[in-house]
């Protein structure tokens, strides 16, 4: 026996309620106090108030009766500490704790809050004049028997306690029997949905790979019909920049044939001019030859007298032929040599002066004499076959003007024609820069309805996954027959495991059915139904008397 003994207030019973209190005492009366928080120092004259009260204890341990996770320690600290605020901690062995685990620790020790190791002031005289039941709880702590009471009183409560959760649990199966036929049929309408869903998704896919594959087929051949236009187009500016080069060069030809055209008329004109005055002087020498006939036969003997100048007028005459002849050879010239027509000309315009003048003075002889009119014959003819040959070269020269301005006129068609093709090509090229501007908004448009369907899908795909796991809950639930009464669920497996047949093609059947399955109302009066039926709606109809028989047996 351990006592405590000292004067009056020197805190003999504080130590008492001290060790009360960190074994777990949770009556402020049985300390002497009024509140849990009084037993905290509340300040004395020279000493601040505290915030908290804390007690640790030691305890031995020297085998005795401690739970099993603390006999590996040599000692046991029990601590509680409580704070102003109303807060309380509990540590065993510097770790958190709860009180339950601190109260275990003095079970059957005969120590702890209510044990009779403490005999307190006043205790005695209590344990007197208590009740049978009041020194039974010391009876009892002493005999060892309080950890096994508190044991039992806890595993009545847990057991209160799994009635009342299955009692909930009865009321969850209830509810869930009474949802299942509805889940199934919304199962069934999963299925149902799953099933057009993939079918749909089939459909898509198909649509859409059709759709991309016209698309890519189209721009494909637009693209084929845009390179073919674009090199159409540059054959056609470079036959186009090859014409108009022609055209230029055509152009300046013509403009020359015309100018030496124009010419050559002028020359034409003139030289006709000449000889018109030239066959006048012949005419006006014939005239003067007939005339000097005339005077021949009358003066017959001037005659004589002039045999001398006749022969000079012979001279005079192989000297006007051989001017003829250079005048012959300088037309030639003209003809085989078109830039030097001008020069020859003007050369020949010359001579024919000098001629007209020697003919002038010739004229004036025969006119005196009358014997130059071979002579001048022969200057007629030459003359003659000089604008014979000018009208030939002249012919020639409108010949091929005319054929310049042929090719002109053909060259005109041809360029017209080229243009009227660069402008069809040109504008084919705009029609395919249209059409590809709109091949390229309808691919734009396909690709986000493509990707809205993407979208769609991935939704759908979702909703899917969530109606399959769904599904894969209730097909379980079916499967094990969940929900149904232990005896309804025992013939159903029974016949799943025992009484299915396969058929030729596969199917199976079913030999029960419940009346849940079988009954088949509107929606909106399932509830009405289920609550008319009630636990009816499991039973079970057979097909084959038999095996309802044997089911019985089974049962």
């Amino acid at each position: 026996i351990t006592g405590i003994v000292g004067p009056n207030g020197c805190g003999k019973s504080n130590i008492v309620d001290a060790l009360m209190w960190v074994m777990g005492d949770q009556s402020a009366k049985d300390l002497r106090a009024s509140q849990m928080t009084d037993v905290i120092f509340g300040g004395a004259e020279g000493y601040a108030p505290l915030g908290m009260c804390e007690v640790s204890l030691t305890l031995e341990n020297d085998g005795g009766a401690f739970p099993a996770k603390y006999i590996k320690h040599s000692e046991i600290m029990v601590t509680r500490r409580l704070h102003r605020n109303g807060e309380g901690e509990y540590f065993i062995n510097k770790e958190p704790a709860r009180l339950k685990d601190l109260q275990e620790i003095f079970m059957d020790t005969g120590a702890g809050s209510k044990g009779f190791s403490i005999i307190a002031q006043g205790m005695i005289g209590k344990i007197i004049t208590s009740k049978p039941e009041d020194r039974r709880m010391l009876i009892e702590e002493a005999a060892g028997i309080t950890k096994f009471k508190a044991r039992k009183k806890e595993s009545q409560r847990k057991l209160v306690q799994t009635d009342q959760n299955l009692l909930r649990l009865q009321d969850i199966v209830g509810e869930l029997k009474r949802q299942i036929d509805s889940l199934q049929r919304q199962a069934q309408r999963a299925e149902r949905y799953r099933n057009i869903k993939n079918q749909i998704e089939d459909l898509d896919l198909w649509l859409s790979s059709a759709q991309y594959i016209e698309l890519a087929r189209a721009a494909a051949e637009a693209q084929a019909i845009f390179n073919e236009a674009q090199s159409m187009e540059i054959e056609g500016d470079a036959n186009l920049s090859t014409l108009q080069g022609q055209l230029e060069v055509l152009k300046l030809q013509i403009l020359e044939k015309e100018k030496a055209v124009e010419e050559h008329q002028t020359v034409y004109f003139d030289k006709q001019s000449t000889v018109q005055k030239k066959e006048m002087e012949i005419q006006e020498l014939r005239f003067e030859i007939e005339q000097a006939r005339r005077n021949e036969q009358m003066t017959g003997t001037i005659l004589q007298e002039q045999q001398a100048r006749q022969e000079l007028l012979a001279r005079d005459k192989a000297t006007l032929e051989e001017q003829v002849a250079e005048l012959k050879e300088e037309a030639e010239t003209l003809t085989a040599s078109f830039t030097e027509k001008n020069d020859i000309f003007q050369n020949f315009n010359s001579r024919i002066g000098t001629v007209d003048e020697d003919l002038t003075t010739k004229r004036r002889e025969l006119f005196a004499v009358g014997q130059s009119e071979s002579s001048l014959d022969a200057r007629v003819n030459s003359l003659a076959a000089q604008i014979t040959d000018l009208s030939d070269r002249q012919d020639n020269e409108q010949q091929v003007l005319n054929e310049l301005r042929e090719k002109q006129v053909e060259f005109e068609a041809r360029r017209k024609k080229v243009s009227n093709e660069l402008d069809k090509e040109r504008q084919m090229q705009l029609d395919l820069a249209s059409d590809v501007d709109s091949f390229e908004a309808n691919k734009k448009i396909l690709t986000d309805s493509a990707a809205e369907k993407k979208l769609e899908v991935e939704s759908f795909k979702d909703s899917l996954n969530e109606v399959a796991s769904r599904l894969y809950g209730l097909e379980n639930l079916q499967n094990n027959f969940e929900g149904f009464q232990e005896g309804v669920k025992q013939v159903m497996l029974w016949q799943k495991t025992r009484t299915q047949e396969l058929m030729a093609d596969g199917s199976v059947v079913t030999h029960f059915q419940p009346v849940s399955e079988v009954v088949e109302v509107p929606a909106e009066y399932e509830v009405a139904m289920e609550a008319a039926l009630g636990s009816r709606l499991q039973m079970l109809l057979s097909s084959d008397a038999n095996i309802a028989v044997d089911a019985v047996s089974h049962l």
